[in-house]
């Protein structure tokens, strides 16, 4: 399973290494890819993808990365399980940010804007949430074929300072690769495989995974 999962992933990242469109038109909720391509995505009652999470950091010359799945439930919000270096479960839904530990104890963080408004773009760009991700974000889309690629610029200067901008490429409804980029040394890239449609999540697995 893991060697599968490996592959998996290295499938998606040099998948994402392809040249993508580049995003220089405004999204129009009208526009009849865009439309088509959010409505698939939210048909998707609850997801499941596996992701691979390099962080660069000016102070290291190598990224840290980190491992695990993101569950998407239209119900329950999105769950981002690490596996490695450090299990634990980052939750984001109506009720805000909270993390739990591999002990299974909560944590809620206070004081952590950045935190909070990363996790939430997430959970709109999983979900393809164009109206959600409007609200905050100067939102560029260009697509080619069953490609496609978002730029998301934050419209608060603090935002856009704390979280600098957000790239996004798929193919079809499915999120491939996101970049977080503050700066050149200090970025955030995630690959993500095909997303796993599920009928529903289970009551274990609404416990374990979300709140």
């Amino acid at each position: 399973m893991i060697r599968a999962l490996l592959l998996a992933l290295t499938l998606v990242a040099s998948t994402a290494l392809a040249a993508s469109p580049e995003p220089t038109e405004s999204i129009r909720p009208d526009d009849p890819f865009w439309h088509e391509l959010a409505t698939r995505v939210a048909q998707q009652r609850a997801t499941m993808v596996s992701f691979s999470e390099r962080r660069w950091f000016r102070f290291r010359k190598e990224p840290v990365l980190l491992t695990g799945e993101a569950r998407i439930s239209a119900e329950h919000g999105l769950s981002l399980h690490y596996r490695t270096p450090e299990p634990r479960t980052v939750i984001m839904d109506r009720s805000g940010l909270l993390i739990r530990d591999r002990e299974g104890e909560n944590v809620t963080p206070t004081g952590d804007p950045r935190a909070t408004a990363i996790n939430e773009a997430m959970l709109h760009i999983l979900r393809l949430d164009f109206s959600a991700l409007a609200k905050d974000f100067v939102v560029l889309g260009a697509h080619a074929g069953d490609e496609w690629a978002i730029a998301l610029t934050p419209r608060a200067p603090e935002l856009r300072q704390a979280i600098g901008h957000i790239s996004v490429t798929g193919i079809r409804a499915a999120v491939t690769h996101i970049e977080l980029r503050h700066s050149a040394k200090q970025r955030v890239e995630i690959d993500l495989s095909q997303p796993l449609p599920v009928p529903l999540f289970s009551v274990d697995d609404i416990k374990h995974y979300f709140r």
